[in-house]
């Protein structure tokens, strides 16, 4: 494979806990290396140069300092860096208020109400209003779980405290508990650059309702279904332009998939599952650290 002729070099952003990279990325980094490019980590927030294409990765930990995070952003745009995916779409994603206005343009989402920071709005008034037995709540910028947690009518007293707490510094996703998530599990479908290359299929542990890993959650490789693919194009369709990179979470509800998250800041994208879809990646990126 012929080298790529560039002045800068590719950077993964990553944040301070994982600046060894993840199973996935070091499979892309290698496959960018390939093709005679440089790749390192840089813990998000640090200046890179102008010529450097940044990759937003495993920077996880914005979700605890979001204004920072976006600050960062702008100072790359002003220096001029190219960054994937395009910070337009990263600032947009970042909120997952972005739900609504994927929903107004007639994609199946998951039905989720907000409460927005400061609202005097109760948990019980919003379960009423939905009709909602057992919820799920979450912070509208939010990764990984974080403080994400689920009440039924009986533990409302508890989730009205905590939802609280959280409404006093932040907004908040009220969402229905599905449990189709215990029996069914939640497909991620990796996109790149608007292809479905790979789906993973993502199950609970035992006993438990969060998918992470982190909560001994399980992901598997199965096919990119025909469902999977139109779910894909009816998301995407709804953007400006194609990203890069994209990880559609899709869950059932009667019978039909519906939009759970959007991912297109710092999805694992799973590519140890799927190195051909790492090496059409990194194509993409030499093409971006070329072309400027």
């Amino acid at each position: 494979m012929a080298a790529a002729h560039q002045d800068g070099s590719v950077v993964f952003a990553v944040d301070a806990r994982t600046t060894d990279l993840t199973a996935g990325d070091r499979v892309l980094a290698g496959a960018v290396r390939r093709r005679g490019i440089g790749v390192r980590p840089v813990v998000w927030g640090t200046p890179c140069e102008p010529t450097d294409l940044i990759v937003i990765r495993s920077t996880w930990d914005y979700v605890e300092r979001p204004d920072e995070f976006r600050s960062w952003l702008d100072a790359l745009d002003e220096a001029g860096n190219t960054v994937v995916n395009s910070t337009v779409l990263l600032r947009w994603n970042m909120h997952k208020g972005y739900l609504a206005d994927m929903a107004a343009r007639g994609v199946a989402v998951v039905p989720t109400a907000m409460v927005r920071s400061g609202s005097a709005t109760t948990l019980g008034e919003l379960m009423e209003e939905q009709r909602w037995a057992h919820v799920v709540v979450k912070p509208a910028i939010g990764a990984s779980a974080r403080q994400t947690f689920q009440f039924d009518r009986g533990g409302l007293e508890a989730g009205e405290a905590l939802v609280r707490r959280l409404v006093d510094r932040e907004d908040v996703l009220v969402q229905p508990f599905l449990r189709s998530i215990a029996t069914d599990g939640e497909a991620s479908v990796v996109v790149i650059e608007g292809e479905a290359t790979h789906t993973v299929l993502k199950r609970p542990a035992p006993g438990d309702w969060r998918v992470q890993s982190e909560f001994g959650g399980s992901a598997t490789a199965v096919p990119v279904s025909a469902q999977h693919e139109q779910a894909v194009a009816e998301a995407l369709a709804t953007l400006d332009h194609t990203p890069a990179y994209a990880r559609v979470d899709l869950v059932t509800i009667d019978a039909e998939l519906h939009l759970m998250e959007l991912e297109l800041i710092e999805p694992e994208l799973f590519f140890e599952l799927a190195p051909d879809a790492a090496d059409r990646l990194a194509g993409h990126l030499a093409d971006r650290l070329v072309s400027g």
